[in-house]
């Protein structure tokens, strides 16, 4: 994790680490909102980032 974790810090992609909680999410498989459970060290990667938006749903 380390190592992805440098490379979006490089490429200036901001994230942020589960810390132990409950969350919801977009799951692209199933192409609906559904729950989750992060841990501390899980990364999370908003699609929609300052400088440009990573991903497109369609």
């Amino acid at each position: 994790m380390k190592k992805l974790a440098e490379l979006l810090t490089k490429n200036k992609i901001e994230f942020a680490y589960g810390g132990d909680k409950a969350g919801r999410g977009y799951d692209y498989d199933t192409q609906k909102e559904e729950s989750y459970t992060l841990g501390r060290n899980d990364l999370i990667v908003n699609v929609l980032q300052p400088r440009a938006v990573l991903a497109t749903c369609f």
